[in-house]
């Protein structure tokens, strides 16, 4: 990230986007699989560097522009387009504790292990 902008001035904007839409702490750090305390850090500005992945999750959570949150753009709102695949998965996973789960057991294993679990899964009945 620029560090140009100040992460206190960031932090701000998260932080009165959040309250602007009636939501705690708790709420979007959930949404965004994450602890309370994390987005409390960002809100704050005590944070080395914000990683640009970080800054779209939250912009997408809070349903503004990610260019606007780091003052990159003075336009707020986003537009409205299509969910990519990509998006929709993400919301899916975040939705299922039951795949973050799943992910996260599979996380370390080797592609070879995620090959031949991918295989038998495929192999279910309900799969194909």
């Amino acid at each position: 990230m620029d560090n140009n902008v100040d992460n206190m001035m960031i932090g701000k904007r998260i932080r009165d986007t959040r309250r602007e839409q009636g939501r705690t702490l708790k709420d979007v750090a959930a949404e965004l699989g994450m602890v309370a305390s994390t987005i409390q850090r960002y809100e704050t500005g005590f944070f080395d560097d914000i990683k640009l992945p970080v800054i779209q999750a939250i912009a997408r959570c809070l349903n503004v522009n990610p260019s606007w949150l780091i003052f990159k753009s003075e336009v707020k709102e986003i537009a409205d387009e299509p969910m990519s695949e990509v998006d929709r998965l993400r919301d899916e996973l975040r939705q299922s504790p039951e795949r973050q789960t799943l992910l996260k057991a599979t996380k370390n294993l080797s592609a070879e292990t995620i090959k031949k679990i991918t295989e038998l899964i495929k192999s279910f009945p309900e799969v194909n």
